[in-house]
């Protein structure tokens, strides 16, 4: 599932997991709300969590953001799609 804006937004906030492991699309998540950059778009994986994969979980997540950035052709790129996953723990995303 993909929730896109027309335009990017400085105005978005998240809620994360306290989790003492969180999986790659919460640390991604983390790194963009940290930036204090606009965000435009968000991308929904359901049925594969990417947590506790045995990957590179974090690179995967940034895949699937970078693929969302270029068919939408956003301005701000990969760092304006924020990820989300739920699903099966240990799955690695395609």
């Amino acid at each position: 599932t993909v929730i896109h804006l027309d335009e990017p937004t400085d105005s978005w906030a998240a809620v994360f997991t306290q989790n003492k492991f969180p999986g790659a699309p919460i640390k991604v998540g983390r790194s963009r709300l940290s930036s204090g950059k606009p965000i435009q778009t968000i991308v929904i994986n359901n049925k594969i969590s990417n947590v506790c994969s045995g990957g590179d979980g974090v690179g995967n997540a940034e895949y699937v953001c970078q693929a969302v950035a270029n068919l939408l052709n956003l301005p701000g790129g990969v760092e304006s799609v924020l990820p989300s996953s739920t699903g099966v723990i240990g799955w690695r995303l395609p």
